[in-house]
C-alpha cells in the first residue's frame, strides 16, 4: 500500500475539535489506538473498512479527504 507519509490534518483539527485523544478517536471507530495514529500521521493508507467506521462514527464528518493527494 502506498503511504502518504504527510499528515491528514483535517483529522488532526476535527479530533482537537472534539477535543478527544486518538485513543478515544480509535475507540469510538473501532481501530486499533496504533491504527488510528498510522492513518492520522499519514504512514498508513486509509483502508475501505477503516473509511467506512469513521464515516459510521462521525457521519457528518466529509470524508473526500481520504480521497485526494496531500500535497504541500
Amino acid at each position: 500500500m502506498q503511504q502518504n507519509k504527510r499528515p491528514i490534518y483535517p483529522l488532526v483539527n476535527y479530533r482537537a475539535e472534539l477535543e478527544k485523544t486518538q485513543k478515544q478517536m480509535a475507540g469510538t471507530i473501532g481501530v486499533s489506538e496504533s491504527a488510528y495514529k498510522l492513518i492520522e500521521s499519514g504512514n498508513r493508507t486509509p483502508s475501505y473498512n477503516f473509511i467506512r467506521k469513521f464515516h459510521k462514527a462521525y457521519p457528518t464528518f466529509n470524508l473526500n479527504i481520504f480521497f485526494e493527494e496531500h500535497v504541500s
